[in-house]
């Protein structure tokens, strides 16, 4: 990281900002073209996990490279003044780069159980195996991170 003085050095931030954020930016590669989507996801046990279609471009990729890099930002506010030139933005990030898994049988099943918690403040139950045929869920283990800051983020 270029600026030291950006940086989120407090493990404990960068933990709260994965565990509040509603959404992240998952890019990958397909071999010279990199792509990049919006997902929903949970911190969970130091993975990510991202729930998706069983099938698609991300799940093709993913099935051939399955490296990841993921970034999470909250508190984004515009920092206007009277010169354009002295704009700026307020934030606060994480970027993780990690190696995905699909994950199936009863570990997709708790997983399910753990982004639906999350998103809808219940587990659902036990998730059978036919209703969730056509679900995929994505297990990143996260191998680098790091937190940047910048600006006065909003509460």
């Amino acid at each position: 990281m270029r600026r030291k003085d950006k940086k989120i050095k407090e493990i404990e931030r960068i933990t709260q900002i994965l565990n509040t954020a509603l959404f992240c930016h998952v890019a990958m590669s397909d071999d010279e073209t990199p792509y990049c989507v919006p997902m929903c996801f949970v911190h969970h046990n130091g993975t990510i996990l991202l729930h998706s279609a069983c099938e698609g471009k991300k799940i093709e990729i993913l099935s051939k490279n399955p490296r990841v890099c993921i970034t999470i930002e909250q508190g984004c506010e515009l920092i206007s003044s009277k010169n354009p030139c002295d704009y700026g933005m307020a934030y606060e990030s994480v970027m993780i780069e990690g190696v995905s898994t699909l994950l199936t049988g009863q570990r997709k099943s708790e997983a399910l159980g753990i982004i639906a918690s999350k998103y809808a403040g219940t587990s659902g139950g036990q998730y059978p195996e036919e209703s969730i045929a056509h679900i995929a869920v994505i297990e990143v283990t996260i191998k680098r991170y790091s937190g940047r800051r910048s600006g006065s983020v909003p509460s």
